[in-house]
């Protein structure tokens, strides 16, 4: 009996044990998670830049893609049929108004002419032997006015003959640069296709075509447009006057034509070179004006206010921008922007300002 009870007395020592672990076990639990429950975690406030706004300007423009063209470019055409005898003149060559640059064989235009004269002198005779009789009242008036038709028929044909044996030379209509030929000497040429192209090389354009968009902002702007343009292979922009805006818009392409006439410049222009048109139809200097980099996608930007150094979020529509620069409104022109970092801010949010004020 005494084996038996100290079995059982042991068996209870080991439960009350184990009870006691358990007991301390989740003693130390909860109090672990009761410490853990009063810890707070403080996440770094973000560091910014912030910048005031200078004063500048601003203009509002447009860029298009065109290309140089001449102003005029003359298409000269023989205006008689024939063969090509001499043509002297070479692409690029300047030649002045009249000079020649071709010339047809004239041999059947000389023959028409000896025709005609041929016909005009017997006809003139005839005339001169009627008038002398229907004076003399020796033949009726409609003998009289049948040979006067029939000098004036001839003399008409005559002066046509000679003006197409003229044609038979080929003269500059204008003084320019030859920028092709169409033809070869022993080709044979007449109306039906230009000889060779001219143009005014000193006179050059650009024709622009502009989204209708721009219509009225242009026209309301007429004496204020600034036309610069640019190509990869020129020092600097050249300038541009404006010539003249098409009064209307092409229905199918909704765009309407500008046209600029370059000023002159030292580089190498020549028509056909690609060029980028950048039209200025708005500007104001000195006014306060911001990078277009601070903006977010949405428009909006942030101001710092140093003395709650929290910033504020700022989404209003600005009265004049370009590529670079907004005009900032006149409530935030005294206020500090922030420059850097204004991609992870939200609006009230407390900061840090790296760098110094400006």
């Amino acid at each position: 009996m005494k084996k038996r009870s100290g079995s059982v007395l042991s068996l209870i020592a080991r439960y009350a044990v184990l009870v006691a672990i358990i007991v301390l076990v989740l003693i130390a639990v909860d109090i672990f998670l009761d410490r853990q429950d009063k810890i707070v975690y403080s996440p770094p406030k973000p560091l910014v830049v912030v910048q005031q706004s200078q004063q500048g300007s601003v203009a509002q423009r447009g860029v298009f893609l065109s290309y140089v063209q001449a102003q005029d470019s003359i298409p000269v055409i023989a205006l008689v049929g024939g063969t090509i005898e001499t043509f002297p003149v070479s692409v690029g060559q300047l030649v002045k108004k009249g000079e020649v640059l071709a010339t047809i064989d004239s041999e059947p235009f000389l023959q028409q002419a000896k025709q005609a004269e041929a016909t005009y002198l017997a006809s003139e005779s005839t005339f001169t032997r009627i008038a002398s009789l229907f004076q003399n009242k020796a033949t009726t008036e409609q003998n009289y006015d049948q040979a006067k038709a029939q000098r004036d028929a001839a003399k008409a044909q005559y002066e046509i003959a000679n003006l197409q044996l003229g044609y038979a030379t080929v003269k500059a209509p204008v003084t320019g640069t030859i920028l092709m030929k169409n033809s070869s000497i022993g080709s044979l040429t007449g109306p039906q296709q230009p000889l060779l192209v001219m143009a005014d090389l000193s006179t050059l354009v650009v024709k622009v075509e502009v989204p209708e968009t721009y219509y009225e902002k242009f026209w309301n702007n007429l004496d204020g447009l600034h036309i610069a343009i640019t190509n990869p292979s020129w020092k600097s922009p050249i300038e541009a006057t404006l010539s003249h805006i098409d009064p209307f818009v092409h229905s199918a392409s909704k765009t309407f034509t500008l046209e600029a006439l370059l000023d002159t410049a030292e580089e190498l222009v020549r028509p056909g070179m690609a060029v980028s048109v950048c039209i200025t139809y708005q500007e104001q200097e000195g006014v306060y004006r911001m990078s277009q980099s601070i903006r977010k996608s949405d428009g909006s930007w942030y101001v710092y206010h140093p003395e709650t150094q929290r910033v504020e979020y700022v989404r209003r529509s600005v009265e004049l921008e370009d590529e670079e620069f907004f005009k900032v409104p006149d409530a935030y022109q005294k206020s500090s922007f922030v420059v850097d970092g204004q991609h992870i801010l939200f609006d009230n949010q407390e900061v840090r300002v790296r760098g110094d004020l400006l």
